[in-house]
């Protein structure tokens, strides 16, 4: 049996339960033996009756003390019994089950696992298992798996066809180079198959979910470079020349660009100068200053006869981004304009035609942006602000509305660079980890109503000596 063949081809699956294989996506003997199991049923150890606890899966070692009858209640055919051990007594309740009653007898003894329910006050085992000595021993202590399920379809079948597949599957073939396992200390590959559906114990589960993870991990990562290598080598159609502008930005500023903001904006020049797509991450806390690398990029790309485009999650933000790039880019002969959902009809029907028309040079907006309405003359530029507030077919949408524009994501969300290498492997990596001389750290205070009095007695004497402060209102909604 190969991993590509049907699972029709494992004994005891025929049409009808392929069909119901295939509703939970499994059609290959490969998609069955990595539909792992979503936990694990363990089998413990026979408890005494006086020892049992609500609300717990117990086994019990009893005797049948009273005969079982069964009484119609809603609809349901209800079964109940009374066991006992040396310690106590309990009632067993089995629902449309009555053929329980022929399995039966008095005075025998029989091994019993279920659910405790505490009904009006006493405690009832409901729905168990009844199994033989044999049985038990077999399961005692092992971790039995639990799979997702369609109507149809039941645990022991799914996990009947998993093992013959482990049985006549030759799974000797490994992926992962010998050296990478040995260095990470990983199972073989058909050895953690094996274990994930029906592991001897916890310790051989750890080891096979951890090698199976760092396949996901492993191959994601391959996958991103894979994708990073093809994006380094799309030739870019919008070819920056020396920039003049910005410099006279940069002059023009009331402040000196911290040596971090120089490096993340001397790695944008170098990407948009070198003749290929940019596809760069600006990573920096609150404060650090990458509203101004924004600015300047997208003023690079205005003076070279290009279209830039920024979108941000929020209309407030969007708003205090175009008063900030007005600011900074009018005295240059930079146009800009503001693009947002809560603007008229009338407002919006001239933004894209000035967008289309390349009557503006930078668009500042929020999702409005990648609205099918928004046509751009030759869009060079793309900055996502905030970009973890983006899906990514937000952010795909906006990136189509050019053709291969050069691509800056900018994010305050603090992330290890060995993270970031794994979420945006696809990106090159600028980060700024300093803040601008004489920015006053943001301190955050989270206090309840209780607190206010003392709340607006500190706001108003910030205010007093000249520093600003930023409330945000949460309103919590209990769900019922």
């Amino acid at each position: 049996m190969e991993l590509n063949d049907s699972i029709r081809t494992i004994k005891g699956i025929g049409g009808k339960s392929e069909k119901l294989f295939n509703k939970l996506g499994i059609y290959t003997v490969e998609e069955l033996l990595c539909f792992y199991p979503r936990e694990y049923d363990i089998f413990g150890k026979i408890e005494p009756i006086s020892q049992v606890a609500e609300g717990n899966v117990v086994i019990i070692h009893v005797s049948l003390r009273e005969y079982p009858k069964t009484m119609v209640s809603g609809g349901l055919k209800i079964t109940r019994a009374r066991f006992g051990d040396a310690s106590g007594n309990i009632t067993a309740v089995w629902f449309n089950m009555q053929f329980v009653m022929k399995m039966l007898h008095m005075g025998a003894h029989y091994i019993l696992r279920g659910k405790l329910v505490n009904r009006n006050g006493f405690l009832e085992l409901h729905q168990p298992k009844i199994l033989s000595r044999q049985e038990y021993s077999n399961l005692a202590d092992r971790m039995q798996p639990v799979y997702r399920l369609t109507a149809g379809l039941t645990g022991n079948a799914v996990a009947k066809a998993v093992n013959i597949a482990l049985k006549e599957t030759d799974l000797s073939g490994d992926f992962l180079p010998a050296d990478i396992r040995k260095e990470n200390n990983l199972i073989s590959w058909k050895k953690a198959v094996a274990a994930i559906h029906f592991p001897d114990n916890k310790e051989e589960c750890i080891q096979a979910r951890r090698r199976l993870v760092f396949d996901e991990f492993f191959i994601f990562a391959l996958a991103l470079r894979q994708l990073k290598k093809v994006k380094k080598s799309i030739p870019s159609k919008y070819i920056m020349s020396p920039d003049i502008k910005t410099k006279q930005l940069i002059q023009s500023l009331p402040y000196k660009l911290t040596k971090a903001q120089e490096l993340a904006w001397n790695d944008i020049k170098e990407d948009m100068l070198s003749g290929i797509v940019m596809n760069r991450l600006v990573q920096g806390d609150v404060g650090s200053g990458k509203t101004i690398i924004a600015v300047l990029a997208l003023a690079m790309v205005a003076e070279n006869g290009f279209q830039g485009a920024i979108m941000v999650p929020t209309e407030v933000l969007a708003k205090q981004h175009y008063e900030t790039f007005q600011e900074f880019l009018k005295p240059l002969g930079i146009n800009t304009i503001l693009l947002t959902g809560s603007m008229t009809a009338s407002q919006k029907k001239k933004a894209y035609a000035q967008i289309e028309n390349h009557e503006t040079d930078i668009v500042i907006g929020t999702h409005a942006l990648i609205q099918e309405k928004v046509e751009f003359h030759s869009l060079g530029l793309v900055v996502t602000d905030e970009q973890h507030r983006f899906g990514v077919k937000q952010r795909e949408a906006l990136y189509s509305k050019g053709i291969e524009p050069h691509m800056l994501v900018m994010s305050a969300t603090p992330i290890p660079r060995t993270l970031a290498v794994i979420l945006y492997g696809e990106l090159d990596i600028s980060v700024i980890d300093a803040l601008p001389e004489g920015r006053l750290p943001v301190k955050n205070c989270v206090v309840g109503t209780n607190y206010r009095t003392q709340a607006y007695k500190f706001m108003q004497q910030e205010t007093a000596a000249g520093h600003q402060v930023y409330i945000i209102c949460l309103s919590l909604i209990p769900i019922s």
